[in-house]
C-alpha cells in the first residue's frame, strides 16, 4: 500500500478519535400558533412546547432568536411591542419535565417596514395578506431549530379602499381648483400650488409602488399605484394637447425615467427628490390646462413663480405634520401667496423674478442631501419657458 495513503489514514483516525462526541438533545419540541391564519394587524400567539426526553435530566433553555422566513425579527428586528417574549428562559427538571415559551407576533406597520422595507410613503402592511410564512426559533441546548408555517388572511378591500380614498381627495382637490378658476385667474392656480401636497402624495404612492416592483422585486405589481397613475397620465396628455409643445413630453419622459431609476437604485431621499420634481411638473401642467386666453393665462401662470417653495412645504405638512398644522399653515400660505402673486402680476419686472425660483433647488438639495434633487431643475425650466413666452 502507498505509504502516503497509509499516513493520511492514520491522521484521519486520530482526528476521529480526538473529536468531541456529539451531544444528543435532551429535549424535544414543537411549535404551534393561534390564530392561524391571522388577520393583518392582529396579534398571533405562538407556543414553543418543550419536553425532556429523559425525565431525570435537568436542562436550562433560553430562546436565542426568532426568524420570519429566515429574516430575524427578535431580539433584533422591529420596535418593541411587535414581537414580545414575556419569558425567554425555561428550566426543565424532574419536577418540571415539560413547559413552553410564548411568543406574540403582530403583523403591523412596524413589522412591514422591517420585513419588506420602508417605502417613500406609507408602508407595505397590505402585502402580508394571502401569504404563508415560516416562523423559526433557535433555542440554547436544542441543536435543531423549531419551526412552523403560518398564514395571513388577505384583506382584498384594503388596497381598493386606499386607492378610492386617494382618488376621492384628488377629485375634490381638482374640483375646488376648477371652481376657484372661475373667479380671479390667480385663485385656481394658487389653490393648486398651496395644496399641491395632495398631488405629491399620489405621486409618492406611485413611487412606493415602483419600489415594490423594481427595488424589492416582489410580485404581483402594486395595483393601487397603477390606478393612481391614470389621472397623472391624463394630466400629461391634456397638457400636451392644449399647446402641443415638443419639449413637454421630453421633460415628462425624463422625470419618469429618473423616478424609475431612483426607486430601483436610490434611497427614500432620492425618491422624494423626484416625487417633488414631478409634483411641480404636474402642477405646471395642470395650471396650463385650467388657464384660458392669453391674459388669463399670463395671470394664471404667475403663482408658478412661488410654487417651487410651496410644493415641498405642502407635501411635508401633509405627510409628516398634524392635520391642524397642515390646514392652518396652508391657509396662511394661501393668503400670503395671493398677496405675492398679485404684486408679481402688476409688477413690470415679473420675468426677472424667475431667477428666484432656482434657489428652491438649492434648498431641496440641502434638505434631502440627494443629487436627485437636481431633477427640480426640469419643472423650473418648464415654468421659465412658459412664462418667458407669455406677453
Amino acid at each position: 500500500m502507498n505509504k502516503a495513503l497509509v499516513f493520511i489514514l492514520i491522521i484521519l483516525a486520530f482526528v476521529v478519535l480526538l473529536a468531541p462526541p456529539t451531544k444528543a438533545d435532551k429535549v424535544t419540541g414543537d411549535m404551534h400558533c393561534i390564530s392561524n391564519p391571522v388577520e393583518i394587524g392582529k396579534p398571533m400567539i405562538c407556543d414553543i412546547n418543550l419536553k425532556l426526553l429523559n425525565p431525570n435530566d435537568t436542562v436550562i433553555l433560553k430562546l436565542k432568536r426568532v426568524y420570519l422566513n429566515n429574516k430575524e425579527i427578535w431580539p433584533l428586528g422591529p420596535p418593541p411591542g411587535t414581537v414580545t417574549v414575556p419569558s425567554p428562559s425555561l428550566n426543565l427538571n424532574p419536577h418540571n419535565v415539560k413547559g413552553s415559551i410564548i411568543i406574540t407576533l403582530t403583523f403591523d406597520n412596524e413589522m412591514a417596514d422591517h420585513y419588506f422595507g420602508k417605502p417613500v410613503i406609507g408602508n407595505y402592511i397590505d402585502k402580508f395578506g394571502g401569504r404563508e410564512y415560516l416562523i423559526t426559533v433557535e433555542i440554547d441546548n436544542v441543536s435543531r431549530p423549531i419551526s412552523t408555517q403560518v398564514a395571513i388572511k388577505e384583506d382584498a378591500w384594503g388596497p381598493i379602499r386606499d386607492t378610492l380614498l386617494y382618488l376621492l381627495f384628488l377629485a375634490i382637490y381638482l374640483g375646488i381648483v376648477k371652481i376657484s378658476s372661475k373667479g380671479d385667474a390667480i385663485d385656481g392656480p394658487l389653490v393648486l400650488a398651496t395644496f399641491s401636497g395632495f398631488v405629491g402624495v399620489c405621486i409618492a404612492r406611485i413611487g412606493s409602488g415602483l419600489q415594490w416592483d423594481l427595488k424589492y422585486g416582489y410580485w404581483p405589481p402594486d395595483i393601487p399605484s397603477l390606478i393612481l397613475l391614470i389621472p397623472i397620465a391624463a394630466i400629461h396628455v391634456f397638457a400636451y394637447k392644449r399647446d402641443q409643445k415638443t419639449w413637454k413630453p421630453i421633460f415628462t419622459a425624463l422625470l419618469w425615467f429618473l423616478m424609475i431609476t431612483a426607486t430601483k437604485y436610490g434611497s427614500n431621499s432620492d425618491v422624494v427628490g423626484v416625487v417633488l420634481s414631478l409634483t411641480l411638473w404636474v402642477l405646471m401642467e395642470a395650471v396650463s390646462i385650467i388657464s384660458r386666453g392669453a391674459e388669463a393665462g399670463k395671470k394664471a401662470l404667475i403663482p408658478l413663480i412661488i410654487a417651487p417653495y410651496i410644493v415641498p412645504v405642502s407635501y411635508y405638512l401633509l405627510t409628516r405634520g398634524s392635520e391642524v398644522l397642515f390646514w392652518v399653515t396652508s391657509l396662511l400660505i394661501l393668503a400670503l401667496g395671493k398677496l405675492l402673486a398679485t404684486n408679481l402680476y402688476y409688477s413690470s419686472r415679473e420675468k426677472e423674478h424667475l431667477l428666484v425660483m432656482y434657489l428652491a433647488m438649492i434648498v431641496l438639495f440641502t434638505v434631502s442631501h440627494s443629487l436627485y434633487s437636481l431633477a427640480y431643475s426640469v419643472p423650473l425650466l418648464g415654468i421659465t419657458i412658459l412664462l418667458w413666452k407669455v406677453e
